[in-house]
C-alpha cells in the first residue's frame, strides 16, 4: 500500500528499476518526477541514501515521506546556490521566494521530512565575505503547505532560512541556523 523510492547518488541503473520494494533513482528529483504520476490519495515514502544532493526540489506532491537514511541529519544534506539579487544562469534575478532549496507547495499537503539537512549555499559569513557579499536573503526551505511536519533535521542560512506561508507546520528537533530574520511567515500555525 505504499509506493518506495531509494535515491542513491551511486546508483547507475535505469531510472525507477525495482529492487526489493524499491524504485530506485540517483537523483531526488528523479524520485519525485516518478512519484508525482502516483494516485494523490496513496502514501509514498523517498528513502535518501547517505550524500551531498545538489539539487533544488519543488514538492508538490501529497502524502510523502522523505527520509534520510543515514545516521544522522549532517549524512544527507540537500544544498543548492541561490541568492536574493543574483541572477541565475537563465538570466533570471533572484527574489528572496526564489532562493530555496527546497518548497513545500500548496498541494503538497501533509509532507513529513526526517533525518536531513537542508542548506542554501550561502548559509555563512565566511561564504559571503570570500566573494564580496553583503549578507542577504538565501532560503533553505520554503512552506506553503497544511500538515508539514520535519523531524530530526538541520536547516542551514544566515537570513530568510525558513519562510512559512500557510497551513499548519510541526518542527521536532530541527536546528535552524541564521541570524536576520531567519524564521518568518505570514498566515501559518507553527509549532
Amino acid at each position: 500500500g505504499v509506493l518506495q523510492a531509494l535515491v542513491d547518488p551511486n546508483y547507475l541503473g535505469p531510472k525507477g528499476c525495482l529492487s526489493g520494494p524499491y524504485h530506485c533513482f540517483s537523483t531526488i528529483q528523479q524520485a519525485l518526477d516518478f512519484l508525482a504520476k502516483a494516485n494523490p490519495t496513496a502514501q509514498k515514502v523517498i528513502t535518501i541514501a547517505p550524500g551531498q544532493y545538489n539539487e533544488k526540489l519543488e514538492i508538490t506532491i501529497p502524502n510523502l515521506k522523505i527520509v534520510g537514511a543515514g545516521e544522522s541529519s549532517k549524512d544527507v544534506v540537500i544544498e543548492w546556490d541561490s541568492l536574493y539579487g543574483l541572477v541565475d544562469a537563465g538570466g533570471f534575478t533572484h527574489t528572496t521566494d526564489s532562493t530555496q532549496t527546497v518548497a513545500i507547495r500548496e498541494s503538497a499537503y501533509n509532507v513529513t521530512i526526517k533525518n536531513v539537512t537542508i542548506s542554501n549555499y550561502w548559509n555563512s559569513q565566511d561564504r559571503m565575505d570570500a566573494a564580496g557579499l553583503d549578507i542577504e536573503r538565501a532560503l533553505a526551505l520554503l512552506v506553503q503547505a497544511d500538515q508539514f511536519v520535519m523531524k530530526n533535521s538541520k536547516l542551514l542560512g544566515i537570513q530568510d532560512t525558513l519562510e512559512l506561508f500557510t497551513g499548519r507546520q510541526y518542527f521536532e528537533n530541527v536546528y535552524i541556523s541564521g541570524y536576520t530574520d531567519f524564521i518568518f511567515g505570514t498566515n501559518n500555525t507553527t509549532l
